[in-house]
């Protein structure tokens, strides 16, 4: 309240709920001894101490904040600890400034105060003149006495000043500006190839004692992986509807109680032309009611037609949806205010009636409604059994058999889902739980019963596990091949791309280089660092030796999915120009003076938490949030 009241009807708004939870234990982190100490302090900042009163306060203001934009706050937990660390945070920096302040003699006399207080929204009437009487209420509501606020005030305004003194910097120098911009704004122009590999070299043969280098160089990718083997349940409603039975009674009844699911709504095509003001909407109605064109109206009085198409009620904004339901086909709607400023003459065009399906049409759609609500409840039920079986001691094919269930198995599959054999044809439960649960659970022991995010239940027992391994030569012969192959021809095209632009004519196109090769060269429009072209397998280090090139060199690299080499040449170097951007230089001027501004604050926190010990009562804040 205090700082509300400071800063009058205005209040920072919530933080986004990860970045509180990042920042949750900041204050939190520095421990310390409170023996002796006063039994409502929390935290002691130098010889300052904290109260558990205002964390309390700074807490409820902040939680007001996070509610007021939808949070659920639970009493203990995370985000009520975040909310906590946050609040306990601020009061600690506001204590640094206020030591600091003191030590650097900062003071605010009592001029100063009135003038804050009188000057404060919420301490004013109608006429925008203080009212002491609101005042004095204000206080007393938020269990202030007037000689605290003044004086948590007058300390506040000190802060105030400390931190605008620390924010005083001068505006980023002309030549600071002047150098980021030329370096961001800088453009260059270039001609580009993209050259598959297999246009600039053959496809070579390894020999033996290649391939074995390679695999024994390489050895690291040549592994395989856990590979686990299972026998599962996965059971969903959608198994134990067919079982489900219901009476005409409960059909009838699920019929009437969800009508609402066997209505289509009536739907309308609608158009609408848009005026600034009532006698311009009003004339245009008039118009079309006396038979004019719809089209031809807006067009003479120079309004925008919209097509709306086919709309139900939940399509329209709430102000606009009872006259445009009400219109006949044709005929032209009054002025509507429209939501969004202006007035509106709309017409309907078509109208598809409600369409309402009987329950002798619905029926079958009713029973299975009826059979997967009942599967729903039975769910619950078979969870119990098959739990407690698995918790006797029961094996998965057991309690299957049991409760008439399929169990079903999975063999020699990875924590990815890929079988060992991959014309196996093994199906894999789209569960997001199975394959965690598959790979952590121990063999010879049935999981517990899960409930899993898609609705089903499922439990599994390990049969069988493979640990990972080294593949052998023999296993890894025809892939450590392939590579070797696929590497050796982007060495060779590569060098052969390096050889072909060494020997460029005095023009230095690329196209010259490659005759008799189908090679395209590209040359488009002048780019900056941060925009590169848009061509397949342009990779940004490319971009970045060309700003690193002179006119005319040549740069060759490799694509970005190495099937091909990058060829591109520097054409000509383009200074940014900022004769004619003036509001790109304030821009950029403003931000770079933002950021020194918020370095030397960083500084500054830093000093002054070096220099006065912070001390913690971790566990009274646990105890309390």
């Amino acid at each position: 309240m205090l700082t509300q009241m400071r800063k009058g009807a205005s209040s920072w708004p919530a933080k986004v709920l990860l970045i509180v939870i990042a920042l949750s234990f900041v204050a939190f982190g520095m421990g310390g001894d409170f023996t002796d100490r006063n039994v409502n302090v929390v935290a002691q900042v130098g010889d300052v101490d904290v109260e558990i009163q205002r964390l309390q306060i700074a807490y409820n203001q902040q939680s007001q904040q996070f509610e007021n934009q939808g949070f659920q706050i639970e009493p203990g937990g995370d985000l009520s600890r975040a909310i906590a660390g946050l609040a306990l945070e601020q009061l600690v920096q506001d204590a640094l400034y206020r030591i600091t302040g003191e030590e650097l003699g900062v003071t605010i006399n009592d001029e100063t105060v009135r003038a804050d207080i009188a000057s404060n929204g919420l301490f004013q009437d109608d006429q925008g003149r203080f009212d002491g009487g609101r005042f004095l209420m204000l206080l007393q509501n938020n269990g202030l006495s007037e000689a605290a606020y003044v004086n948590s005030l007058r300390g506040q305004i000190a802060d105030s000043q400390l931190q605008n003194g620390i924010g005083a910097v001068p505006l980023a120098p002309d030549a600071m500006v002047d150098l980021i911009y030329d370096y961001r704004f800088e453009r260059r122009v270039a001609e580009f190839a993209v050259i598959p590999n297999d246009v600039l070299a053959p496809t070579v043969e390894p020999s033996q004692d290649e391939l074995d280098a390679y695999f024994a160089d390489h050895a690291d990718r040549y592994q395989a992986p856990e590979y686990r083997s299972a026998e599962f349940i996965a059971i969903y409603p959608s198994d134990l509807a067919a079982e489900m039975t219901a009476s005409e009674e409960e059909l009838r009844q699920f019929y009437e109680t969800n009508e609402a699911r066997w209505i289509e709504p009536e739907k309308r095509d609608v158009r609408r032309m848009a005026f600034a003001t009532l006698e311009e909407a009003q004339a245009a109605s008039d118009r079309v009611a006396a038979g004019e064109d719809f089209d031809a109206v807006a067009a003479d009085m120079g309004a925008d037609v919209l097509d709306l198409g086919t709309v139900g009620r939940s399509d329209l904004f709430g102000d606009l949806t009872e006259p445009i339901f009400a219109l006949k086909e044709g005929v032209p709607s009054a002025p509507i205010a429209s939501p969004l400023g202006g007035y509106l003459v709309a017409q309907v065009t078509a109208i598809e009636p409600e369409v309402v399906v009987g329950f002798d049409e619905a029926r079958e759609d009713v029973a299975q409604q009826v059979a997967l609500e009942k599967a729903y409840d039975a769910m619950y039920d078979v969870a119990n059994d098959l739990d407690d079986m698995l918790a006797s001691g029961d094996s998965i094919a057991d309690a299957a058999a049991t409760l008439g269930l399929s169990p079903q198995t999975v063999t020699r599959v990875d924590a990815s889902g890929n079988a060992a054999d991959p014309l196996s044809l093994q199906v894999i439960p789209d569960a997001p739980e199975f394959l965690p649960e598959l790979f952590t659970a121990e063999q010879g022991f049935a999981s517990p019963v899960i409930e899993t995010a898609n609705g089903g239940l499922l439990a599994l027992e390990v049969t069988g596990i493979e640990a990972a391994r080294p593949l052998t030569f023999d296993e890894a012969q025809e892939r450590v091949a392939h590579e070797w192959r696929t590497e050796r021809q982007a060495e060779l095209a590569q060098q052969a791309a390096r050889d072909a632009v060494a020997n460029l004519d005095s023009a230095r196109l690329l196209a010259n280089a490659f005759v008799g090769m189908p090679v395209s060269v590209s040359r488009p429009d002048a780019f900056r660092r941060r925009a590169a072209p848009e061509i397949e397998g342009l990779d940004t280090e490319v971009v970045t030796a060309l700003f690193d090139a002179r006119p005319g060199e040549v740069v060759v690299m490799p694509a970005a999915d190495g099937e091909a080499q990058v060829v591109a040449r520097l054409v000509a170097i383009e200074p940014a120009d900022a004769s004619g951007d003036e509001e790109g230089l304030l821009a950029l001027r403003d931000t770079l003076t933002s950021a020194m501004i918020s370095d030397l604050g960083d500084q500054f926190r830093l000093m002054m938490r070096n220099d006065h010990e912070i001390i913690i009562d971790q566990a009274m804040v646990e105890q309390y949030f």
